[in-house]
């Protein structure tokens, strides 16, 4: 359960280059690039990537599917990686799924949700999901540009 939460907003004149980083024999480069050619969503997300990786499988019982908009090329490359992208959504991507996310659940409903997915009591689970619910739409709220990109990684 070490995993991390990322997501930057990145033009897709950048993609190239980050692809570019992937062929190299680490992902170090990878990251390092991400750093330069995107902006980071902000504040980061506090807590562990695994629950948003809850989070997003909670939202797609509730018919929120998460894009991932990868057929323009070089796009595609970055899901093949192994850097764990989970979500790519173009402009038009995050106005759709603004919508449903605009509603958001309890905290009681997000916790109870965590706990029984992961057979874990976990005290802080509310508040957890309910940052995480904040930060994916603080992402796509980022998203100003039709030639923009919100690449959120679980990794």
């Amino acid at each position: 359960m070490s995993q991390i939460a990322l997501s930057y907003v990145v033009p897709f004149a950048n993609v190239p280059k980050l692809a570019a980083a992937l062929k190299e024999p680490n992902t170090k480069s990878f990251w390092q690039e991400l750093e330069q050619s995107g902006k980071a969503v902000e504040p980061a997300y506090p807590f562990g990537g695994h629950v948003l990786s809850v989070l997003l499988a909670q939202w797609e019982e509730h018919d929120i599917q998460m894009p991932l908009s990868v057929e323009q090329a070089p796009l595609g490359e970055l899901l093949l990686a192994d850097v764990g992208l989970v979500v790519c959504a173009s402009k038009s991507d995050a106005v759709e799924l603004l919508k449903p996310l605009k509603e958001p659940m309890s905290l009681d409903n997000l916790r109870d949700y965590f706990n029984e997915f992961t057979a874990q009591d976990f005290d802080e689970a509310g508040i957890a999901m309910q940052s995480g619910w904040d930060y994916v739409v603080r992402g796509l709220e980022s998203v100003e540009s039709e030639d923009d990109y919100y690449l959120l990684f679980i990794a």
